[in-house]
């Protein structure tokens, strides 16, 4: 059986650590790039300053992320970003 010289000692080949790659759930995933989305929010846009017909800006509860919506809407304005609703809908919030 052969070894292996790690600086003074000897390593047995059955010995070495196996690292083994184990695939990231969706709900990791997400977690990530929540995270992602918080460290690194964007410019937040003030809607009185913008033309009359430019969309209008609006951000999450969760990630301040951007929810851009007509001007025109006439629905209430969501209080999450498609992201964070879906998470929230998922249960991975709690």
């Amino acid at each position: 059986m052969s070894t292996i010289k790690k600086g003074k000692a000897l390593v047995e080949p059955e010995e070495r650590q196996t690292i083994f790659a184990v695939p990231m759930s969706e709900k990791e995933k997400a977690l990530i790039a929540l995270q992602e989305r918080q460290t690194n929010p964007p410019k937040k846009i003030n809607n009185s300053d913008l033309y009359a017909g430019s969309p209008m800006y609006f951000y999450c509860k969760i990630c301040d992320g951007a929810i851009v919506l007509p001007e025109s809407f006439t629905c209430a304005v969501p209080k999450l970003c498609d992201e964070c609703d879906f998470m929230k809908g998922m249960g991975w919030f709690e």
